[in-house]
């Protein structure tokens, strides 16, 4: 949850001049759900509206200070998204998992700015060894990720389940979508078979 609502803060926060007007606040909504692949119906649309109710300041101020700290890395994936064409929110992916910093490594072992697990950074195409952890090089692990979550995206056919692959594994997510029998955003966000 903490992923989709950074995501959706960023995609938001270009509308924020316009919060004291619902009707383009709205429009902001069905653009957020048309972006990312999501079914516009309004059990979508509530989730939407709840997760931006939920952004408060610290959110803004923490999303304002990861952009600015790390402008070097904003640059240089802002530019690969613009290079392959991709959709905009993969840029606030690198945000979510990392804050756009080389160097951090998860307790799971995911590491650099994607947050890669060394085995998923092997299998497309980085160095990850005792000398050599190309996780940690910007432009390398930019293209492996991109690469990875086009391979999502081609797997499961919409750009929040492959975001939601991304965040938990692809088989945690193809074992939600078997237990809620639906890839329906609310649904999903709502089954114990993923984590929070």
């Amino acid at each position: 949850m903490k992923a989709i609502k950074f995501i959706l803060l960023a995609l938001l926060l270009m509308g924020e001049a316009f919060a004291s007007q619902p009707g383009l606040m709205r429009a902001n909504h069905d653009y957020i759900l048309n972006q990312f692949g999501i079914e516009n119906n309004e059990s979508s649309k509530n989730v939407v509206a709840g997760i931006f109710r939920a952004i408060n300041a610290s959110d803004r101020k923490q999303f304002k200070h990861i952009v600015t700290s790390q402008s070097h890395n904003a640059y240089l994936v802002k530019s690969e998204v613009d290079n392959i064409e991709a959709p905009e929110f993969l840029l606030y992916l690198a945000m979510v998992e990392s804050h756009l910093k080389n160097t951090v490594t998860s307790g799971a072992s995911a590491g650099g700015m994607w947050q890669l697990m060394p085995a998923t950074a092997k299998n497309f195409g980085l160095r990850v060894d005792s000398a050599v952890d190309e996780r940690r090089d910007p432009a390398a692990s930019t293209d492996a990720a991109f690469s990875y979550i086009l391979h999502l995206k081609q797997n499961f056919g919409k750009w929040y389940l492959a975001l939601m692959a991304y965040n938990c594994g692809d088989q945690k997510l193809k074992n939600a979508i078997a237990a809620t029998g639906s890839d329906d955003l609310d649904r999903l966000l709502k089954s114990p078979a993923l984590p929070n």
